[in-house]
């Protein structure tokens, strides 16, 4: 393992909507990473011929998601929220062609 000195800040465009509609509701995100920092990333080393592990910037990492919630109603008695998820990753890395 080894530290990288070379490293980028990471900048972070996202966008976060919820629609409600009574009890239901939708949440949608997308968010845009530039220089996204990705931990032990594979290097050869060719002088001393072994591979190391360090941090290295990607060149970008997309996330889209989508998150329904849906009441359920039983009876009086008994109320359920349903829940479930989804999401898309994608991501490019600069370190490895």
């Amino acid at each position: 393992m080894s530290g990288n000195p070379g490293l980028w800040p990471a900048l972070i465009k996202s966008f976060i909507t919820d629609i409600n509609i009574k009890r239901a509701s939708l949440s949608l995100e997308y968010s845009h990473t530039k220089n996204a920092i990705a931990n032990f990333q594979p290097e050869k080393d060719n002088l001393n011929n072994r591979q190391i592990f360090r941090s290295q910037d990607l060149d970008y990492h997309q996330i889209y998601s989508i998150n329904p919630s849906l009441p359920w109603i039983s009876n009086d008695w008994w109320d359920l929220q349903l829940n479930t998820g989804g999401f898309y990753n994608r991501l490019r890395t600069l370190h490895l062609k």
